[in-house]
């Protein structure tokens, strides 16, 4: 069950900024060596920070409202359809 406490917030910004400082390393780093490898890996810290921000956002809209995410209700019902 998806909880709507804020209780998770706090892990979630701090992963985000963690991330942005790891994606700003790999962006210099991958500057300066002209790695593609590197860059390769730094598109996929960007998609992962992306999603840290959208959560946390989720996560801050959700809170005290009472509202729970999608995928929780649909999988809820298929399985009392059952």
């Amino acid at each position: 069950m998806v909880s709507s406490s804020g209780a998770g917030l706090p892990a979630l910004v701090t992963c985000a900024v963690l991330t942005l400082a790891l994606v700003g390393a790999e962006l210099v780093l991958g500057h300066f060596s002209h790695c593609l490898t590197l860059l390769a890996v730094t598109n996929q810290s960007v998609y992962n920070l992306l999603t840290l921000v959208f959560a946390a956002a989720a996560k801050t809209v959700c809170v005290g409202k009472g509202w729970q995410f999608y995928y929780y209700y649909f999988f809820n019902m298929k399985l009392k359809a059952f």
